[in-house]
């Protein structure tokens, strides 16, 4: 199997670009990590496919977040940046009736929310979309919002699977897992015959599964997500890389109002922080509680002074 790849690409005209994503072994890395298997598994690389795909043609953006969430049944989410480096996770009921309706191939029936953050480079300015869908598929709520909180023509197609597996069980091999995806971008003033082709040729394709063993091979696999002659641009390699740290851990405490920073404090007993993301869990001594309490009221009180007016 290739190593995981982002290939970007256009048509030879330049008249509309694409991505392209295998990513079976990052894919492979999440669910291993998080101990997932079965439905949670494929909808974590759906997502994970998907947020790379989604932060490719967003070229300048920092950093993109895409999250999908059903009611407290489940939340599943990626964050990528503009490099492909990416991180996930999915949290759910362990009864969860919509995944286990999605398993047995059944509508799931659910409303969920879809819902992107974008963070520009250099500024604290994020944009958000939030987008409501009945929920079939990742690339079908994905697509409409897309096409409601988007202002450029985007197109996915996204697909996992279990390979050696005729069903989705709870005990399917992570090494057996693949994830491919493929986003169109339509440039502007795009001849009305071209656009009709192209759309054409995207509801034609029958799903990367069944590309066999020409999904493997990203020099054939993109003649057949395009009806045109081919212009590969560059191709980078996506990574899982997780942005949680200590440092991060203690500026969200110090984002906390000081009286609940100093009550957590006064109790003399060590915060414990667990990232979604990865499952690394931080530890925050009493000691250092203390301090960053201290400086949370200080930072307060002199912010306090610098408002006041004498009249």
């Amino acid at each position: 199997m290739f190593q995981d790849y982002l290939l970007y690409a256009t048509d030879v005209q330049t008249r509309y670009a694409f991505r392209v994503a295998h990513l079976s072994h990052l894919a492979q890395e999440a669910v291993v990590r998080h101990n997932l298997s079965g439905t949670r598994a494929l909808m974590l690389s759906d997502v994970l496919t998907s947020g790379v795909l989604l932060a490719s043609v967003l070229e300048t953006e920092e950093r993109v977040n895409l999250r999908i969430q059903c009611g407290s049944d489940f939340t599943v989410a990626s964050e990528t940046s503009c490099q492909a480096q990416t991180r996930g996770y999915i949290e759910s009921l362990p009864d969860s009736q919509v995944l286990e309706r999605i398993k047995n191939g059944d509508p799931a029936d659910a409303t969920v929310l879809v819902r992107t953050l974008r963070s520009l480079p250099g500024t604290s300015k994020l944009t958000e979309g939030v987008t409501q869908s009945n929920f079939v598929s990742v690339e079908q709520v994905v697509n409409e919002h897309l096409v409601q909180s988007f202002q450029s023509r985007l197109r996915l197609r996204v697909e996992s699977w279990y390979e050696n597996s005729g069903a989705i069980s709870d005990t399917n091999n992570p090494a057996d897992l693949r994830s491919y995806g493929v986003i169109y971008l339509e440039l502007p003033n795009l001849e009305d015959s071209v656009e009709k082709n192209l759309h054409l040729h995207i509801d034609a394709f029958n799903g990367f599964r069944n590309l066999g063993a020409r999904a493997e091979d990203p020099d054939v696999l993109v003649h057949e997500l395009v009806p045109d002659l081919v212009r590969p641009i560059n191709n980078i390699t996506p990574s899982w890389q997780c942005t949680c740290s200590m440092a991060s851990v203690e500026a969200m405490l110090l984002s906390l109002d000081p009286r609940e920073l100093s009550s957590m404090a006064s109790e003399r007993e060590a915060a414990q922080v667990n990232c979604h993301y990865c499952g690394s869990v931080y530890r925050v001594e009493p000691d250092r509680l203390t301090a960053l309490s201290l400086s949370a009221v200080a930072a307060k009180s002199s912010s306090g002074t610098g408002n006041t007016s004498q009249n």
